[in-house]
């Protein structure tokens, strides 16, 4: 749950994840947040649990440290409802 940290702790965390990824792996991202390039994180984190459907799925890959693929948009924090995230045609067909 980063949105909880304050935005110097949320960079600090997601460095220390992207350090110690595999270069093969992935660090995976599920919190109240949206892409946004102006950020250092490249996420912009939210305090709104109830917004339409805020709750997001990302992937950072190790070959691309610094971008963000949003997976999934889930209707709240329980993850009961999904959609398809703006990367999720682009991600499954990497996966695939």
């Amino acid at each position: 749950m980063l949105y909880q940290h304050h935005p110097e702790d949320r960079l600090v965390i997601l460095e220390e994840a992207r350090r110690i990824v595999n270069s093969s792996g992935f660090v995976i991202v599920q919190d109240f947040a949206k892409k946004d390039s102006s950020e250092k994180s490249g996420l912009k984190f939210e305090n709104a649990w109830f917004n339409n459907f805020a709750y997001r799925t990302f992937l950072s890959t190790a070959d691309q440290p610094d971008r963000f693929f949003e997976v999934f948009k889930w209707a709240d924090g329980r993850c009961h409802q999904v959609r398809p995230g703006q990367d999720y045609p682009l991600v499954m067909s990497k996966a695939a």
